[in-house]
């Protein structure tokens, strides 16, 4: 099995070997190298100007020992440092497995902590709802207690406002009763002293008409 220093050094080669290929298909096709490079449009473009498959092939193997011999100077010059590098690759992939368990349970407490962040949420807005519904039906029953305490106010009006006609009339005849047994001389003083309580009796009466507790507030 390959370890992770063996990894990492293969990687730095081929990326090297990269940067190397890329100068030398620079200074081979005599133009700045694209990152969009494709093989097959740089052969056909070669073999439009007149260069032959086999000289390609030449030429191309040529300039790939040239590759190979560059890229081992490069490595036998930097060697020192690769070295230092694989180095302090060593005991990496330990330090790495350390801390992943670590981070997964913690990313497991996160997603915990957010579900249940959520569910909270959810019940939250449910007992919301529910009370806004409660309060919109006490107000509903409050209207109607009030409204029954008008309705039942206006009865209790309507039923004293009879009864001032009722003494009225009672009160005429009593007053025809008495005005044929007395004497003519006093006809006048007795007449004066009736009306005078009859006109009493009707401001009282007129002030009976309106009961006090039918100008309490009803809103």
């Amino acid at each position: 099995m390959m370890t992770k220093e063996v990894l990492w050094n293969c990687f730095l080669v081929f990326e090297v070997y990269e940067t190397v290929c890329r100068s030398v298909i620079k200074y081979f096709s005599t133009r700045s190298c694209k990152d969009d490079f494709k093989p097959d449009d740089f052969i056909l473009e070669q073999h439009c100007r007149g260069i032959s498959l086999e000289k390609l092939r030449d030429d191309l193997l040529q300039y790939s020992n040239i590759l190979k011999s560059s890229l081992i100077e490069l490595i036998n010059q930097d060697y020192a440092d690769f070295v230092s590098l694989s180095t302090n690759l060593v005991g990496l992939d330990k330090s790495i497995d350390t801390i992943v368990t670590p981070l997964k349970q913690l990313q497991s407490y996160v997603s915990s902590v957010l579900d249940e962040l959520e569910s909270t949420d959810q019940e939250l807005s449910a007992k919301l709802k529910s009370l806004q519904h409660i309060k919109n039906e006490k107000d509903y029953a409050d209207s109607l207690f009030t409204l029954d305490a008008c309705v039942s106010r206006l009865e209790r009006w309507l039923t004293q406002s009879n009864q001032p006609s009722v003494n009225k009339e009672q009160t005429n005849d009593q007053l025809d009763h008495k005005s044929n047994n007395i004497m003519l001389g006093d006809s006048d003083n007795n007449e004066n002293e009736t009306s005078k309580g009859i006109n009493n009796d009707g401001d009282e009466n007129e002030l009976d008409i309106w009961p006090p507790e039918f100008y309490a507030d009803c809103s």
